[in-house]
Order: structure tokens, then sequence, then C-alpha cells
């Protein structure tokens, strides 16, 4: 007869009284017989907080975060009998390994099936492993079968944040596209015609945000323009997320698509989710919370019981070479040629942005890997040699221990996919907001090739803008302790070898030769600069960043429940905070849209102070003119502009992001960007009114005792017609009357590289011209100055040595203006 005890004694079924012990009893295979000091020392932290909902855990890439959340879900699994368990992965990468690391380990793992339900997990015999998509999409599985999972585990939960806002973001399909564009042109162009023509263009990059007083007005129109396709992809995956919200939604359009999001995604309208009694929260660089508070709901007060063992070696060994730092005129086409090259001995990754990024690598014979691809470009690279490859948009969810890749290539800032992401990039750059979300994805980037404490790789930052960012001051102390002082070695590094005049593919063959040979040399000099020196316990009151983001999750989940007053008072409570100006507009941004709903008239008053704070917002319907004045001489303005960088090298990359702008074979809106920001380098009061306003001109630069009233006319290969002639006279009458009483008139001037005009009579005012050699001239003679500076001590301390050093240059304000010619 059957023994029907024998059931009785499976010892699965026991709840022991610590995870170490629970360890102990799994049925290990032989590969993963004992843990590492920071494993045990981590559990035993997690034992402490074994009864919280929410705890967070931080462990260095390859330090064994898996293994520790499969013991964690197993011992939930076991405390409550019959309830599912979920472990969320970003990608199915991720997930085929935790499946692989719970069979390895002895913790019973399942997942989705192609066809039907794992039901061993849905009855709790087994872990149940999925991605975020799975549990957030709209029309979830999790819903429709009505899973309530006990405990949820979220592996790379700064990765799977991104896919949680991505569940919430819906892309409009083509098909309703040119309608949309259609129906917000009239609406909007007049806040920004210049962003509009590139957008009629279909410019894929030029990108603007509908305002909150258009939207209010067509969103229902939009709801209803959409409501055709909700069944069918991709709409069927997004937009049950957001329909029942979508006054309160934000909307953003590009020449090539627009996308339709919650700015705080209502995670707890997911009951899966919501529901859970714990959440384990798992990521490799944790140095700010801001985003798991406003994305995924998470308690601030895990925070301050933050699990981060002192045992944690953290990244093995990364030679990180920022390419601008070793010579600033190095080209990107020649570094992809120099990393074709090592693809005839190893493996070579490179990581950017977006497809149309890849382009560059690909010329050189990359293979770009996407969607289905991916997969085999991975079994590729871990399983043979001599590889070359380039991937858009992953910069986490991609492991490449040992061999899989010993040259990573990181091609500029990384930044999200979306329409909105970008949106937000351009108008939060510098804010800490902006530079805590790209830290986070810088961090994830270098976690692909170093895997492991005893791993190692070259990494080669490649551009201007990511080495510029890299080199300020508040994203150094971002950093987790390690990756600084590797950054830090590798800045040094760079500088020191680009000081022989040796062409930048020889460098970098030589650099890569020295990590790849295990040289001594290289290896003592990493051991003892990398040598992280304790772990200073962070404050546990939030930053003001992270009360900001807890302040827009909580005027979120009040005006949903249309209480839009509650959710003013709340956000205008966390406005007066020590925030820096771009969050502060970010947040009154949010008072003025909730104030529309009950007080129109109200909001749009509100909204003034958003576009003081930061004129990168849409313009209001009526802007006044305001008087434009300086605020400080000029050394002082250069002095403050460079202040936040920390070294020589980190402020000659920031000129060369500029310098990239200035190229008049880029679209007018980013030359206009360029002279603006080119203005603020050499310590003008620069402004865009004719964007800000809709009135004056491109670009206004007040010195000390002069200035120059700037058309953009870098398009133009024409002589300068009439019209344009009138339209500069016209910007500098407007400037007249606009300049403060006692300030020098400014000049006119067109920035173009042509020299001749239609007819004389319509230059007579006599207009300077601003070329394209002379804006690399002034480039070159402020990195002049830079390069002074450092014999003198402490960079852009002294406004009295920088005076100075400006005047060496030429680079007085009234010296540039004067040596523009005049047009005849």
């Amino acid at each position: 007869m059957f023994d029907f005890g024998s059931l009785a004694k499976n010892s699965s079924s026991e709840v022991p009284a610590t995870l170490l012990e629970l360890f102990k009893q799994l049925d290990r295979k032989t590969t993963h017989t004992s843990l590492r000091p920071a494993q045990v020392a981590a559990l035993a932290a997690l034992d402490v907080q074994l009864d919280h909902h929410d705890v967070i855990m931080k462990l260095s890439t390859g330090s064994g975060k898996t293994v520790l959340g499969l013991v964690y879900a197993e011992m939930m699994r076991r405390k409550y009998k019959g309830d599912p368990v979920v472990y969320l992965c970003p990608t199915t990468q991720l997930l085929e390994q935790v499946m692989v690391s719970g069979q390895a380990i002895g913790v019973p793992v399942s997942t989705f099936p192609r066809n039907g339900l794992p039901y061993d997990a849905l009855s709790g015999e087994a872990v149940l492993v999925c991605t975020y998509d799975k549990l957030f999409t709209a029309n979830s599985v999790f819903e429709s079968n009505s899973i309530r999972p006990s405990t949820i585990i979220m592996d790379d939960v700064h990765a799977g944040s991104d896919r949680v806002r991505k569940s919430f973001t819906v892309q409009v399909p083509p098909e309703y596209f040119v309608v949309l564009r259609n129906l917000l042109r009239p609406l909007c162009e007049q806040t920004d015609a210049a962003t509009w023509a590139g957008i009629d263009q279909g410019d894929p990059g030029s990108r603007y945000e509908v305002p909150y007083w258009v939207w209010s007005r067509i969103s229902g129109q939009v709801a209803r323009l959409l409501e055709p396709g909700k069944d069918e992809p991709p709409l069927l995956f997004t937009w049950g997320n957001i329909a029942r919200y979508i006054e309160l939604a934000r909307c953003c359009i590009s020449g090539i698509g627009a996308e339709i999001a919650l700015q705080i995604p209502p995670v707890e309208d997911v009951p899966a989710y919501a529901g859970a009694k714990h959440r384990l929260f798992m990521s490799a660089s944790i140095k700010d919370i801001s985003g798991l508070i406003s994305v995924l709901g998470c308690d601030p007060a895990a925070y301050a019981r933050l699990i981060e063992p002192m045992e944690d070696e953290g990244a093995g060994e990364r030679m990180i070479l920022p390419t601008s730092l070793i010579n600033p005129e190095s080209k990107k086409q020649d570094i992809a040629a120099a990393c074709a090259h090592l693809a005839q001995y190893t493996n070579v990754v490179v990581l950017t942005s977006s497809a149309a990024q890849a382009k560059t690598w690909e010329d050189t014979g990359a293979v770009l890997a996407q969607a289905k691809d991916v997969d085999v470009a991975l079994e590729k690279l871990r399983t043979t040699n001599k590889n070359y490859y380039v991937f858009a948009q992953r910069f986490d969810g991609v492991d490449l221990p040992d061999n899989a890749c010993r040259i990573l290539v990181i091609d500029g800032v990384p930044s999200g996919d979306r329409i909105i992401d970008q949106v937000d990039a351009y108008r939060q750059k510098d804010s800490p907001e902006y530079e805590v979300r790209t830290v986070n994805k810088f961090e994830q980037a270098l976690g692909r090739a170093v895997r492991s404490s005893a791993d190692y790789a070259a990494v080669l930052l490649v551009g201007s803008d990511i080495a510029a960012f890299i080199g300020r001051k508040n994203v150094s102390t971002l950093l987790e302790d390690r990756t600084r002082l590797q950054v830090d070695l590798g800045r040094e590094l760079a500088s020191k070898a680009g000081l022989g005049g040796k062409p930048i593919t020889a460098i970098i063959a030589e650099m890569a030769s020295a990590l790849l040979s295990r040289n001594e040399g290289w290896k003592d000099a990493h051991r003892a600069r990398v040598n992280v020196q304790g772990k200073k316990p962070r404050p546990t009151a939030l930053t003001a960043h992270e009360a900001a983001a807890l302040a827009l999750r909580d005027g979120w989940s009040i005006a949903k429940a249309k209480n839009f007053q509650g959710a003013v008072t709340r956000l205008r409570e966390a406005s007066n905070g020590p925030l820096h100006p771009i969050q502060k507009a970010e947040l009154l941004y949010w008072v003025a849209t909730y104030l529309n709903q009950f007080d129109p008239a109200q909001a749009s008053e509100a909204y003034k102070a958003v576009f003081v704070g930061n004129t990168k917002f849409p313009r209001p319907e009526l802007v006044a003119d305001r008087k434009f004045t300086r605020l400080s001489d000029q050394a002082v303005a250069v002095c403050q502009l460079f202040s936040p960088y920390d070294s020589a090298n980190a402020a000659l990359a920031r000129l060369d992001e500029v310098k990239a702008k200035l190229s008049f074979g880029n679209v007018a809106e980013i030359v206009e960007q360029g002279l603006h920001e080119l203005g603020k380098l050499l310590g003008a009061e620069s402004s865009r009114p004719e964007k800000e306003t809709g009135r004056g001109p491109d670009t206004l630069w007040l010195f000390d005792d002069c200035g120059a009233c700037i058309e953009a006319k870098s398009e133009k290969k024409a002589p300068i017609h009439k019209t344009d002639a009138a339209q500069l006279v016209l910007s500098t009458q407007w400037c007249d009357e606009q300049i403060t009483a006692g300030m020098p008139k400014p000049v006119p001037v067109f920035a173009t590289n042509v020299t001749a005009a239609d007819r004389v009579e319509d230059i007579a005012y006599g207009p300077r011209l601003l070329n394209e050699a002379t804006l690399m001239d002034l480039l070159d003679r402020l990195r002049k100055v830079i390069l002074s500076l450092t014999y003198d001590g402490p960079l852009f301390t002294d406004p009295a040595t920088v005076a100075k050093k400006l005047s060496e240059q030429g680079l007085n304000g009234s010296s540039i203006i004067s040596k523009l010619p005049v047009m005849k």
C-alpha cells in the first residue's frame, strides 16, 4: 500500500529559523556548495527584516544577489504555504539565468510556459520567475487569473523601474500619428515654432511636450482617436494602464512618433503588486531611492534599513578610459576602427542608446544585435572568441562575464529610449534628478562586462558628453565608491597616455594589450588606487531629491482621487524645500497641472513661475517681455560656470560637447542651443529670447560692456535676403527696448558662413558676422585659458586670475565683439 505518511516528511515544507540554515538544507549542486562572506552577512541582515513589507538590498555586480533573492523567495514560499512567490527580472536573458541558478542551489523554480500556466508555481510549489513586463502589462495574466503573490523579489530594480515606466507609456501607433500631429500643431506651434518646424519635417531630434492647458482640452478627443486600436499591439499592452487617467497624462511628440504616459505609474492599481505582503528590492548600485519611491511606491523608511554588507568586495578590475581625455580631437570612426582591430583577438561589445547611434560601429564590422538576435549574440559571446557586437538600449540584462567581453565600449551618456526620456534629459540636464537617473544607467552599463571581483575588462567611454558628465563633482559623489576610484584612475591614465602625441588607435591598442596580457604594473596600480577604505553609512533622512519624489507620488495619489486641491497643497509644501531650481520647476509644473483641473486662471499664474525657473518648458500662451541685464561680471560668471567640474580635463570635455553642437552641419535648433551654451562658457549672460518669449533674437549675449544680438542662419547657403536683414533689424530694436537702462546696446550679428547680401542697402546698418571658423577659434582660445589655469592652483577659484587669462586670449566681451567683421 502507498505510504501516505511519507508526504509529511517532505523537508521542503519546513520553515528554518534562519535563511542561512535554509541554504544549508537545499539540495545544491557541487558548484554552489558555499556562500561568500558578503552573502552570509546579507542573509543575516535579511533575517532581521523578514517581517518588513519593503526591504532594499545592495550587492555589487557578480556578488551573488540572485542566490540571495532565491533563498529569500524560498523562505517566503515555505512561510506562506500555497501562495505564489514571484521573482521579477527586467529581461528574458536574466530570467533564464535565474532559472539556472535556482536549479543549481536546489530552489524549485518555474516560469510561464509557451502555452498554459505554471500551475506548480501558482499553487506555491515553486518560485515563479518572470519579467516585470509580465506583471505590469495591461491585460496581465496575473489579473486575468487572480494571481496574488505573498512576496515579490525585484532583481536589477533600477532596470526594472524603466520597464515599469514603459508599461505605463503608450506608443502611438503609426496609423494614428499623423492625425494626432495635425490635431496638436495649431494648438502648440505658437509655443515653440522652431521645434514644430522640425516635427513637420520628420526630424526625430525635434521633441515637444504638449503643455497641460492644451492636453486637458484634447485628451478626451485623443482617447477617442486611439480607442479603435486598443485591442491590438502595441496599445493592447499599455492602453488599459493609462486610459482611466488620460487627462492627467503627459504627451510628447517628435518628428517620427508620439507617446502618452503617466508621470507616476499607478502601481497601486496592480493588485498582484500592491497586495504582496513582502517586497524585496535588489540592485548593484543604490545611492538614491527617488526612482524606487516615485515609480514603484517603495516605503522610504526601507532605505534607512538598507542592507549593504561591509564584506562586499565590489566590482572587479576595470580600466576605464574616457577617449576624449586621451585626445579631444579623436573621432568615433577611428575608435571604432581600433575596436575592430581588437576584435581580431578578443570579444568587443559596444553599448549605445539607439540603433541609429550604432551605425558608426556597424560600418567597421560590428554586428547590431536586436530583439531575437540578442540571445544568439550572447550565446556566441559566451562560447566563442573574436566577436564584435553592438547592442542598443541594453545597459542592463546583458551579462558578459570573463572572456565573453574583455573590451566594453559605452558610446555617449546612456539615456532612455522613450521620447519622454529625451524630453526630460533636455529639460532637466545638470539637475540632481538628471544626474541620479543617468548615473544609475552608467553604473548598469559598467556592470555588463565585469561580473565578479575576479573579473576584468577595459571600458572605453566614447564622446565628449560622457567625459564631461563623469567629470562633474556632483556626479562623482553619486558613483559607487569603487567605481569612483576606477574613474579617477582612468581619467589620470587617459591624460598621461595622450601626452606622447600617439594616435588614438595606437593608445587604445597599447592600453588594451596591457590589460589583456595582465601587465603587472597595471595590476599593481589598480590594487593601490582602487582600494575602498570602509563604507560610510548614509544619513537616514531623505535627500531633497528623494523628498520631491515622495511628494510627486503623494500628490498623484491624492489627485487621482479627484482631490486636486489636496494635491496642490502637498506639492506646494514640497516646492518650498531646498530644491535645485530645475527640480522646483518640475514640481510647480504639476502644481499648475492639478490647479488647471479646478482653477485654470490660477494655474496660468502658477505656470509663470515654472517658466521663469526653467525656460525649456513650453512657452506660456502669453509671455511678457522681460528686462535683460547682467548679474555678475564676466570672470565671475566663468568661474561659476566651470566650478562644477573637478579637473581641467572635465572642463575641456564640456567645451568639446558644445563644439559638437556648433557645427553648421547640424539643424538650426542644435546650433542655436550651441550658441546659447557658448555664450555661457564665455561668461556672458546668455539667453534665447525667441524660444523663451516668441520675440527677439535667436541668441542674446550680454557682457560687461557690450553685447551681441544674434540671428542664426547656419543652414543658409545663398546670400542674406532682405527678409533676413529685416529680421535682424527688428530683433535689434527689440533688444534695445528690453535691455535694462544703462546697459550697452548689443550689436546685430549674423551667425552664418555667408559673407554677402542680395542687396548692399539691406545691410547698411552694419551687421557683424560670426562664422563657424570664428566659433571654433573662440573655443580653442577658451581651451587655452583652461589649460593655463592648471598651473595656477585650483581651477576657477580666483576671478582676478581668470579675468587676466581671458584678456590674454582676447576673450573679453569687447574684444570678441570688436573683432567680428562687419558685413559689407
